[in-house]
């Protein structure tokens, strides 16, 4: 190295900020179940806002598919059109070009990898309805070969044990009544109740007569200042016909779920379950009935709705994305996304708290393209082997691992450590009490290799986590710190570069007065596909700037250790005569550093 040069080797090519925290110093005291001898004498107290039993469900399920399939799969178009005055052919002569629907084989597909439930767009806004329905001749009934394809997805769902969600769009480009403010028999939202009672009401359609969720997607085009949607009394009728756990998504203010701000499947740093509600907003009103609160997200780089922590109404966020560039199967749209766009996707919806819902478009022919087939599998593949190996349970050679916690509720083991390790959703560790150190530490069996933590949060009693910081134990006993961020929810999972540790700490930040929750911990390696990405080329060893096979420093160098540093460490020198050697067998190498006008 030249002399006063600044060198920094082998770390990221950016700098991560840290979140300030109350941290826990090292050698505190930590207590494990067997030293918890109080007595709960009481359960801590939920918050007054927090999830129902759909919400809950929904939100530990994680994992849904979306099916759009009508004329636009034929015509090429996304939104819904007027298909007759473009001189194109009428929408049911392009669905007289379907000449069979295979139902039982995409269903499979979707089951294998992984999702918990399918959403069809049974209507979308072009107004075309892919069953036989009694309200409209525009439809399957009326097409020569009169397939129900909701009815055969319906089947399949049912004989594969398949939840189903049923997307119906309030916007109907097609009927006469749509955007008609006379009041007569023909007024849309009759119409549209007509419809809800022809699908939710029978049971060929769901899966046993059953849908957990109904998709109202928030889209409002023409006629829109015409057309007040009746959403109090589309709930109504869900409620009548489908129970109170099927989820509402955008219903005006009986909504239970709302769109996370973009179609990128990538929920916000910062996602919040509740939501402020709007006191001025109307049915009339093209907005929805709660503050947006909609910002851009330098950590996703995307628009994310992100809540409120002080909301009156608990409104969880979906991340809707597409596994194509359109959400119609297309021509010119029909390739699907690389596992590494997936994967970021799913680390950063289902990974901060908001469950993804995939679209997976069938073909023209009524079936799926191997190129998007394999892909479908593949990510599904990736996420069961990611996380089947729980490196803090036993397994094979290794034990199971030890949880301590800096405190926990009346000081009783009915909210100790265990409870994040014990493989349920219904028990939890709580803090002793608010503010202080609220952590928790995980002492695996041996030092293991992983780039993955999940924690999830006992949002059963609401969402209170404001902050986080997840450290790993060094060999030398330091704790150095891996990730750090905002809101945990559901489930918040941190991803970073491969370390090798004996454990881990997980310190959390509250809102004022409340104490934190987790149902449980885990730690994981990712698959090769599901690793975060690396500077590093494909192929090519690493030689970390210290360590066994590392470089041979000379001099005054300074040695740190970051998260965001390739194996977590770094060094740099402004001294004269510093240098840093290393041996190699090869051809080239790389030096990779980062600007640091810090030193």
């Amino acid at each position: 190295m030249r002399h006063g040069n600044i060198a920094r080797l082998a770390v990221m090519a950016t700098l991560c900020s840290s979140l300030a925290l109350p941290a826990a110093a090292f050698g505190e005291t930590w207590f494990t179940d067997g030293e918890l001898g109080g007595t709960a004498t009481s359960a801590p107290e939920p918050d007054e806002v927090k999830p129902n039993a759909g919400q809950l469900k929904y939100a530990r399920d994680e994992f849904a598919a979306f099916c759009h399939f009508g004329p636009n799969t034929f015509s090429g178009w996304e939104w819904g059109e007027d298909y007759g005055k473009k001189g194109n052919p009428i929408a049911t002569e392009y669905m007289e070009r379907l000449e069979s629907f295979d139902a039982d084989g995409y269903v499979k597909m979707i089951k294998d990898a992984g999702f918990t439930r399918l959403v069809v767009t049974a209507k979308h806004h072009d107004g075309f309805c892919i069953w036989n329905s009694e309200s409209t001749e525009y439809d399957m009934g009326s097409t020569a070969r009169k397939i129900d394809i909701l009815a055969e997805l319906s089947r399949a769902c049912t004989e594969q044990d398949l939840d189903m969600g049923l997307y119906l769009s309030p916007w109907d480009i097609h009927d006469k009544s749509y955007g008609s403010s006379d009041g007569d028999a023909d007024n849309y939202n009759d119409f549209y109740i007509g419809q809800l009672r022809e699908i939710l009401g029978d049971p060929k359609y769901g899966n046993g007569g059953k849908f957990v969720e109904v998709w109202m997607d928030g889209a409002k085009g023409t006629g829109a200042n015409a057309q007040d949607y009746r959403f109090e009394d589309f709930a109504k009728v869900i409620r009548e016909l489908q129970g109170p756990d099927c989820v509402l998504f955008q219903c005006g203010l009986q909504s239970e779920v709302r769109w996370v701000g973009n179609e990128h499947g990538l929920a916000g740093d910062v996602s919040w379950n509740r939501v402020k509600m709007d006191p001025s907003w109307t049915p009339s009103s093209t907005e929805v009935p709660w503050n947006k609160n909609i910002k851009n997200d330098p950590t996703v780089g995307a628009d994310v709705s992100v809540g409120d922590p002080a909301g009156e109404k608990w409104i969880m966020p979906e991340a809707d994305a597409r596994i194509t560039s359109g959400w119609f199967w297309g021509e010119n749209k029909k390739a699907p996304k690389s596992i590494t766009e997936l994967s970021n996707m799913y680390f950063n919806s289902v990974g901060h708290g908001a469950p993804l819902l995939l679209n997976v478009p069938p073909n023209d022919k009524g079936t799926v393209d191997p190129e998007i087939r394999q892909r479908t599998l593949e990510l599904g593949e990736n996420i069961k082997q990611t996380f089947d190996d729980d490196l803090t349970r036993a397994g094979g050679e290794r034990g199971a691992a030890t949880a301590k916690v800096s405190g926990a509720w009346q000081d009783s083991a009915d909210y100790g450590p265990g409870k994040a390790l014990d493989g349920r959703d219904d028990t939890y560790w709580s803090a002793k009490e608010a503010g202080g150190a609220q952590s928790i530490v995980i002492e695996l069996d041996g030092a293991q290799t992983f780039d993955v933590v999940s924690f999830e949060e006992a949002i059963q009693n609401g969402q209170r986590i404001k902050g986080f910081k997840v450290s790993y134990r060094d060999a030398g006993g330091q704790w150095v710190e891996y990730a750090s961020g905002g809101t945990v929810g559901a489930k918040r999972l941190v991803r970073g570069a491969p370390v090798h540790s004996d454990a881990i700490k997980i310190e959390l930040e509250t809102l004022e007065g409340k104490v934190a929750q987790l149902t449980e911990v885990g730690v994981y390696k990712a698959t090769k596909p599901f690793e975060k990405p690396t500077p590093i080329p494909a192929g090519m060893k690493t030689i970390d700037n210290e360590g066994e096979g590392g470089m041979t420093a000379e001099g005054d160098w300074k040695h740190e250790k970051q998260a965001g540093f390739i194996n977590g460490t770094s060094m740099w020198s402004k001294a004269a005569g510093a240098t840093a050697s290393f041996t190699f067998d090869g051809t080239r190498f790389l030096l990779i550093g980062t600007l640091d006008p810090g030193h």
